[in-house]
């Protein structure tokens, strides 16, 4: 997106703000913001908010978070039997409840 495109939009304008601030379903029902947008989207470009963004960041903003990244072994070892059930069934719900039905027959049996 280019730097011109962007514009900055009240917090009072916008309808995703409703729900982070804890609105009702009730409230929400009955309002147009949250159906419907502000209603600046409705007319010409020209009278929409001329707030522009500014992009200077500093670098010591906390909000500004740099990616951590961890390599992961996603190999299988066709030695362990967890792994070789985990690729048998379809879900973790449906392993589960395998697994539980099997200690408690383990248990019965000893």
């Amino acid at each position: 997106m280019k730097e011109d495109q962007r514009r900055h939009v009240d917090t009072k304008q916008k309808s995703a703000d409703l729900a982070s601030r804890g609105t009702s379903v009730n409230m929400l029902i009955g309002n147009n913001l949250w159906f419907e947008g502000p209603a600046f989207l409705k007319c010409q470009e020209q009278v929409w908010p001329q707030t522009m963004i500014n992009d200077s960041f500093s670098i010591d903003d906390l909000e500004i978070k740099t990616a951590v990244a961890a390599p992961i072994d996603t190999s299988i070892d066709d030695n362990n039997r967890l792994d070789m059930m985990m690729l048998k069934f379809s879900s973790w719900e449906r392993l589960r409840k395998t697994m539980a039905w099997i200690l408690r027959y383990d248990i019965k049996l000893n």
